[in-house]
């Protein structure tokens, strides 16, 4: 145990310049938020010139229960899997799982 003691040092972080945290915030603004806003800019352009905005979800997918199913998470599937009586669906994938979930409920049924 003393030996274990001996081999260990204490080392000590060399606190880094404010230079080159500087340059590293510089860097996160020009890699991540400048093109995050260029793409933004770019969809609103592309959007206004077709004359069309992305559409947000309407009314059908609370209806039906195939869009419904397909926006679930692996959570939500498993839940409904629980509720719908399924054996095994924990160990299945959620693309195995929305077509034993599809199978077993009318489509037009509203979950």
């Amino acid at each position: 145990m003393a030996r274990y003691k001996e081999k260990r040092t204490s080392r000590k972080l060399i606190p880094l310049p404010k230079i080159l945290i500087n340059i590293y915030g510089i860097m996160a603004v020009l890699l991540v938020i400048i093109p995050e806003e260029i793409a933004r800019i770019i969809l609103e352009i592309n959007s206004k010139s077709r004359g069309h905005i992305l559409l947000k979800k309407s009314p059908e997918w609370e209806v039906n229960a195939e869009l419904k199913i397909a926006t679930m998470k692996i959570k939500e599937l498993r839940l409904l899997a629980k509720h719908l009586q399924l054996f095994g669906y924990s160990s299945e994938t959620a693309d195995k799982l929305r077509t034993r979930i599809l199978k077993k409920i009318p489509s037009k049924l509203p979950i």
